[in-house]
This record gives structure tokens, C-alpha cells and sequence, in this order.
């Protein structure tokens, strides 16, 4: 089960917040707003229900590295 807060869905919003907001997210990973906003939007609004596609899952990890962020390979995991 996803967890739903006020401004979006988790793990989503909490690596975007972690990574500086959407504009940074959208450089990092090389993408528009529009879809780092998507990841935070639930299914049945055209969004990805809280994941983070795989694809941006090695970036966002290399950079949180780099930049010793709070965000590890367990982040990526929604609540059951």
C-alpha cells in the first residue's frame, strides 16, 4: 500500500524533497517537471502512484551520494 499525504504520494515525494524539489529532480534525472510531478500523482490521475521509474533509480542514488543526501536503494520501496 502507498502512503498518501496531503501533497503527494510516497516514497516519491519524500526523494524529491530530499533531492532539493521538482526542479532539481527534473535536472538530475534529466526529465521535464511534468513527470517528476507525475511520479506524485495517483494512478487514476495519469500519475505513477508514488514510484519513481527504475530507469531514474541509479541516478537519483549516484547523486545522493555525491551530494551525501539521505536516500539509499531502501527509499525506493513503498509500505506494505
Amino acid at each position: 500500500m502507498t502512503t498518501v499525504t496531503k501533497l503527494g504520494l510516497e516514497p516519491a515525494l519524500t526523494i524529491i524533497r530530499n533531492l532539493g524539489g521538482r526542479a532539481a529532480a527534473s535536472r538530475i534525472c534529466k526529465v521535464k517537471p511534468l513527470q517528476i510531478w507525475r511520479w506524485t500523482k495517483p494512478k487514476t490521475k495519469g500519475g505513477t502512484g508514488g514510484r519513481i521509474p527504475q530507469s531514474h533509480h541509479a541516478e537519483i542514488l549516484a547523486h545522493a551520494r555525491r551530494r551525501n543526501l539521505p536516500i539509499t536503494a531502501e527509499s525506493f520501496l513503498t509500505s506494505a
